[in-house]
């Protein structure tokens, strides 16, 4: 009973809030109050409040409750308040468990544990990944960010995203398996499983990483983990990480820029870092098990496929708690790290614009948190050195193949892509080379500011491209799709040393990318003035090179400056009844517009699917380089690429067509006299 001179205002085992409270990043859990079932929280709602309080009712954020279903939370303003089981953990039975290390058996004073270390949860807990440290972030909702603790009960400093609760925990204990590289190089390699989805089922495993059956279901930690096996076994091979469909944010313990002043990390620090050499593969089925990666069979004869980055969605996400303005600034970073490859993943929502600065030019003095943070640019892929102080070698062979870059901003450059070729060697006179492959890609709705608008000063940049390389820096873009973004598709600057980057492109789409959101491609004007440019190169830079690319017949109007007509073909259309010229897919997004945190309308509603359909140029369109095997090179899909006849322009190949032959279209309308 909660009673206040003679008065009873309620009954909970746990949390009471009279009139109004905050609480945050905190556990109620196994209390009793017999009176009710064991409620875990109570409240009285009372109009004698103080009038300048910042709370004027309960605020619970980052909670988690047991009894929460039959919990009455009344006024109570709630954010990210999980439900927990009543159970510690039961083997066998999936379940939201807290998994402390040695709970109480019993309530109340008798039960007390001999050590506050009994109540430090284990590393498989569901309450792992729940909190927010907020002490960094200068408006973040209902919480009282003056009131955050920094560090745990035994001093140790939380992550931006941490446990809820008393304690900082600390990673599983892994243990790495030898497999052949899924890249078909032959060789046995060190390798680690992760399941975003995993369910816990038994507490007592002591490892996890080696199978699919004990997989880890973090990505960040697992890159922790394989560096520090790299470093205690002097690994020089190659390594590698695979990963199940299923949604992943960019935190964990490995992802964090922290401030070698405070010793504390900016939420928006967080990405995905690869490590040389390291192989990163998505897109594998939640139906496999043990340590397989190739197709098999069920127990009815069923095929498993394995692994199809189209079907088996894994994606990693910006959006780490549903507040925009705190987004990753870089949802993937290859932080001075060469022969990196990463293979069938979705990415989006990084937001690389600096939060509540908007007189944030990028002036920063080298080495400052600021400047290694790289606000403004790189929100999908960031490949850059600024981070790290030894600069030993060059950052050349990464790859990025079939992974799909959506809903990125950057406001100074790169929303999708952006390769900086711009820091020294350790010699300080030798600009550091940044090379990028990307096969099988498609680019869709990310955005640049390329003018000032009513909501910026200085986070701006003519030059801003969608895919952007500076300095010493190159990108090679095979079959690839970029549509519906919003600035300068392609950016090739120079800078420290005068050097000029280059962007090659072949056998690629580009299509409908517009200078303003716009809410469908019909509004692009028919004189091209809001088609967005092709590309920026400064004074005396490089226009990109390539061939056999296919780009909007708007371009005849806009122009597209020195780049060739011949490499860049003025194809597509925008008149959905017009079979020659519209890129016709299975179901595009419908807008040119950067979602914030939000999905895509597509035009026919439900998933979003790039293929192209059968009368759309793209098909059988592409050329074949010499020296090239079109019968094992695949698509974003896996595909063959000369599915269907020729390989296609873009990152898919159209499968509705008989996969080996010859197809015939037919018009009706008897006007073809070009037979075109």
């Amino acid at each position: 009973d909660i009673t206040i001179g003679g008065v009873r205002y309620g009954r909970t085992g746990g949390l009471f809030i009279y009139g109004a409270g905050s609480a945050f990043n905190s556990v109620v859990w196994g209390n009793t109050c017999a009176a009710n079932d064991n409620i875990q929280y109570g409240y009285y709602a009372t109009t004698d409040l103080y009038a300048k309080a910042t709370a004027q009712r309960p605020r619970l954020s980052y909670m988690a409750f047991s009894n929460f279903d039959i919990t009455d939370w009344g006024n109570a303003l709630r954010s990210n308040v999980f439900q927990l089981s009543k159970e510690n953990f039961t083997s066998g039975t999936a379940g939201n468990y807290p998994m402390f290390t040695q709970p109480s058996t019993t309530a109340g004073v008798s039960g007390a544990t001999e050590s506050p270390l009994a109540w430090r949860p284990d590393p498989k807990s569901y309450l792992q990944q729940k909190g927010v440290q907020v002490s960094q972030l200068n408006n973040f909702g209902n919480i009282i960010t003056k009131s955050h603790s920094a560090k745990d009960f035994v001093r140790n400093v939380f992550n931006p995203v941490s446990a809820l609760g008393a304690f900082a925990v600390t990673d599983e204990k892994y243990q790495v398996a030898y497999l052949l590289a899924v890249d078909g190089s032959g060789s046995t390699i060190p390798t680690l499983f992760v399941d975003p989805n995993r369910v816990v089922k038994d507490k007592d495993v002591t490892t996890s990483g080696s199978s699919w059956d004990t997989p880890l279901n973090n990505v960040s930690e697992a890159v922790k983990h394989m560096e520090e096996y790299i470093k205690l076994h002097n690994v020089t091979s190659k390594t590698q990480i695979l990963v199940k469909q299923g949604t992943i944010t960019t935190a964990g313990s490995s992802s964090y820029l922290y401030d070698t002043t405070t010793g504390e990390a900016n939420l928006e620090s967080g990405a995905i870092h690869l490590l040389s050499n390291m192989l990163m593969y998505g897109g594998y089925s939640s139906s496999l098990t043990g340590t397989t990666v190739t197709d098999t069979k069920d127990a009815s004869g069923k095929t498993i496929v394995a692994r199809n980055p189209k079907e088996n969605v894994t994606r990693i996400n910006g959006n780490i708690i549903g507040n925009y303005k705190y987004n990753s600034v870089h949802c993937v970073i290859f932080p001075n790290v060469h022969d990196a490859v990463l293979d069938g993943f979705y990415i989006s929502y990084g937001n690389a614009e600096k939060p509540d600065d908007p007189n944030y030019n990028n002036t920063d003095l080298k080495d400052s948190y600021s400047y290694r943070v790289a606000y403004g640019y790189g929100a999908g892929i960031f490949i850059g050195a600024r981070s790290r102080s030894d600069r030993k070698q060059d950052m050349t062979g990464n790859v990025v193949r079939n992974c799909v870059i959506s809903n990125c901003w950057a406001p100074m450059g790169g929303a999708a892509v952006f390769v900086s070729g711009d820091n020294y060697l350790n010699d300080n006179s030798t600009l550091q080379q940044a090379a990028l492959k990307m096969e099988n890609c498609i680019i869709h709705n990310n955005g640049v500011r390329n003018q000032k608008d009513k909501n910026t000063v200085n986070q701006w940049r003519k030059s801003a491209g969608i895919i952007e390389a500076v300095g010493n820096a190159t990108i090679t873009m095979n079959h690839c799709t970029v549509v519906n973004n919003v600035g300068t598709v392609f950016s090739a600057m120079r800078h420290n040393g005068n050097v000029s980057p280059t962007i090659t492109v072949n056998n690629s789409a580009i299509y409908s990318n517009a200078t303003d959101s716009l809410t469908d491609r019909t509004q692009l004007k028919t004189d091209g003035t809001n088609l967005a440019a092709l590309y920026y190169n400064g004074t005396n830079g490089k226009a990109p090179t390539g061939s056999n690319n296919q780009i909007d017949k708007l371009y005849d109007k806009k122009g597209i400056g020195t780049a060739s007509k011949d490499a860049f073909k003025a194809t597509f259309g925008n008149d959905r009844g017009d079979d020659k010229t519209y890129p016709r897919f299975v179901n595009p997004v419908r807008t040119i517009f950067v979602q914030r945190n939000a999905d895509d309308p597509t035009l026919y509603g439900g998933t979003i699917d790039y293929t192209p359909m059968n009368m759309n140029p793209m098909v059988n369109a592409a050329s074949v380089a010499d020296g090239e095997n079109v019968k094992t090179e695949t698509d974003f899909v896996l595909n063959h690429r000369n599915y269907g006849g020729k390989p296609d322009v873009g990152a898919i190949e159209n499968t509705t067509q008989p996969e080996n032959g010859t197809t015939y279209f037919v018009r009706t309308t008897g006007d073809d006299v070009n037979n075109d």
